[in-house]
């Protein structure tokens, strides 16, 4: 083969940092593979289509560097066969034919660039860490939705575990995310907001994991020592979900969900704007739905009944600009009927 120049440390080396050079040009794989070899990359090459599809399949490689017209197997269909079999790894394509029909075809087939000879070193090397940090970035960005994930569906957990203590409230999370992110719309937050907004509403009961189970279902009125431990539920919540980096804005407002707007609620007793957005957002969907839920000790509570609570108590337990903004934009939304019918 006439990659077999390629020593041993380079064929075992990172393939975060391994290029695959194609070129049916002695001189071009001795050019630039020494111009990438001094750039600190780790390079192997080929002289052919065949010899890179050996390569491929015996090492790993970031990106595969390619010119577009060789004998046997060329460029374009190395290309195919890197996109189909390695979607990892990127490739550039390099062309001596002055036909950019050559060149568009390679990019529309899926190349990330193309270059045409004679080449310029300086060019070509910055492309080639263009694609390395292109793909730090999807590896970075991939790394953080699987843990968001996984972290997301732990506490999942913990909702339907606390759901199924609290068997009166099933469904309620769900409820109130839905009711919540939908007011987060209406008052015009934005994508990641509402995110924020979905978690608080599907989460902020996540703290009842800690409240014995007879209490979470008495059916009688709570003693004072059985609603100081139920009060505990916003903070027990909070330091659930604060060690999750990404959660730590929704622990914030699951932890404010209890506060009232005029200072009188729990556990910080915290007013008006002290409160979190989210937290205040939480608050209004969480009594509503909570008023309209059929429980142990009364029936569900008429939807006119429940908007008319919410209203006289704006300014006290209630954000009075976010109860306007409820009623005309959910309550009504909901009925099916217009905004300020």
């Amino acid at each position: 083969m006439s990659g077999g120049d390629v020593s041993r440390n380079e064929t075992m080396s990172d393939p975060d940092n391994h290029i695959l050079l194609a070129d049916d040009e002695q001189g071009i794989r001795d050019t630039l593979g020494t111009y990438l070899r001094r750039s600190g990359y780790a390079v192997t090459t080929a002289a052919n289509g065949y010899e890179a599809l050996e390569c491929l399949e015996r090492d790993r490689f970031f990106l595969v560097v390619t010119d577009i017209t060789m004998p046997n197997l060329n460029g374009l269909e190395l290309l195919r066969h890197v996109r189909e079999n390695y979607p990892g790894t990127d490739v550039v394509m390099i062309t001596g034919n002055v036909d950019l029909d050559y060149a568009i075809e390679a990019l529309r087939a899926g190349a990330y660039d193309y270059f045409q000879k004679p080449l310029h070193f300086d060019t070509v090397g910055f492309a080639v860490e263009r694609v390395r940090e292109r793909q730090r970035m999807r590896r970075a960005e991939l790394e953080i939705k699987t843990l968001k994930t996984a972290a997301y569906e732990t506490v999942i957990g913990f909702v339907q575990a606390v759901e199924e203590k609290d068997s009166a409230t099933k469904g309620h999370s769900e409820r109130v995310a839905q009711m919540t992110e939908a007011l987060g719309a209406a008052i015009g937050l934005g994508e990641e907001a509402l995110v924020h907004c979905r978690y608080a509403g599907l989460l902020h009961d996540v703290g009842k994991i800690g409240i014995p189970e007879q209490i979470l279902n008495k059916p009688s009125k709570l003693t004072d020592g059985e609603f100081a431990l139920i009060k505990e539920h916003p903070v027990m919540g909070a330091r659930i979900l604060e060690p999750i980096t990404f959660l730590r804005p929704v622990a914030e407002a699951i932890r404010g969900h209890h506060e009232n707007f005029d200072g009188t609620g729990y556990p910080d007793r915290l007013a008006g704007d002290a409160i979190p957005l989210i937290a205040r957002l939480v608050r209004i969907a969480d009594v509503y739905d909570g008023l309209a839920m059929d429980r142990p000790y009364r029936a569900p509570v008429k939807t006119e009944e429940v908007v008319q609570y919410i209203q006289e108590h704006a300014g006290s337990l209630f954000d009075p600009a976010l109860v306007d903004a409820f009623v005309r934009l959910v309550v009504c939304a909901a009925a099916d009927q217009p905004v300020g019918a």
